[in-house]
């Protein structure tokens, strides 16, 4: 007989996607999570599934879980695990994500200067309307 690992039946499915799939070079940067703000990212993430799939929590809630597993997460395999979810844009999507990671994680504060400047125009923007 043969073993396990021998047989082509089970061979491990996401190893042969990661060897056949083409990643940005973006995904080479690691990212340190203990120097990122998660729950900053938590209503980016929940934004960009809602522009994708409407109001989605399961979905953007797995996405945190994936990327709150590990304090250095593979974007490869995380990319894969959503495919099924976000189809077409999962690689725009990450590709956004992993660039937010990396000013997080070089940020003050662990919170991307992208989101913040994006706090900063909503709260201009509300402080106009109510001088209105």
């Amino acid at each position: 007989g043969t073993s396990a690992e021998q047989d082509d039946r089970f061979q491990d499915k996401n190893k042969k996607l990661l060897k056949t799939m083409k990643f940005p070079s973006i995904y080479k940067n690691k990212v340190d999570l203990s120097k990122v703000h998660l729950p900053s990212l938590k209503k980016w993430i929940t934004k960009e599934v809602e522009e994708n799939l409407g109001y989605d929590e399961i979905t953007s809630d797995y996405i945190y879980n994936l990327l709150a597993e590990s304090n250095t997460p593979n974007p490869k395999e995380i990319q894969i695990s959503i495919t099924g979810f976000l189809e077409q844009e999962t690689p725009p999507f990450m590709e956004k994500l992993w660039k937010l990671l990396l000013s997080a994680q070089n940020a003050i504060g662990g919170i991307p200067e992208e989101l913040l400047k994006d706090a900063q125009i909503a709260s201009l923007k509300s402080k106009e309307e109510e001088e209105r």
